[in-house]
């Protein structure tokens, strides 16, 4: 009977849409707690040998193929900047569009799947040409998105398996103090 009594006083006390709200709210903070954890060994499991951003190799060629230059001359002086860029592009080497998807802003829709693989399976070569931080709002180009400073523009040149060329340009920015690609 007394436990009765006490969760009769609980029920009239908490709203059932609070405790359903506050379940949410702490599955989606052990969930990013679990992503950036997972990010940062991620990173340096599947780069034999990296410990930190000074010993990310300038250029990676996978089992298929695929080559994949980050030179150190193109880095910008913000670590956690290199560190995505180089987490990102570990993540398109490994082919892995769920973590792709984490990694892409929230403000619009990624790539489906179907084009992430034909892309993957079309590239050859990605060689990151500039990492730019942008200074003036005005360089932002992308309307379609609320981005703040600080942000980076990222110039990559993309050669095809056919042979044909392709420059992409995405912007690096914070999204809920996470750092996203634009695409």
């Amino acid at each position: 009977m007394n436990e009765l009594k006490k969760r009769s006083w609980l029920a009239g006390r908490v709203d059932a849409g609070v405790l359903i709200a506050i379940g949410i709210v702490l599955i989606l903070l052990v969930s990013w707690w679990t992503y950036m954890s997972k990010s940062r060994s991620e990173h340096t499991a599947t780069m034999p040998g990296v410990q930190e951003m000074e010993d990310i190799p300038d250029r990676i060629i996978l089992g298929n193929g695929l080559e994949i230059l980050f030179p150190k001359s193109v880095r910008s002086d913000h670590e956690q900047v290199n560190r995505f860029v180089a987490d990102f592009l570990n993540t398109v080497a490994k082919r892995d569009y769920r973590q792709y998807r984490a990694m892409v802003t929230q403000q619009r829709d990624p790539v489906s799947k179907d084009t992430f693989d034909v892309a993957y399976d079309r590239m050859k070569k990605i060689e990151v040409k500039e990492l730019t931080k942008i200074t003036d709002p005005k360089e932002l180009k992308d309307e379609a998105l609320t981005i703040e400073l600080p942000a980076y523009r990222l110039k990559a040149h993309a050669v095809l398996r056919d042979n044909s060329e392709r420059d992409v340009e995405i912007i690096v920015f914070k999204e809920y103090d996470v750092w996203v690609s634009s695409n």
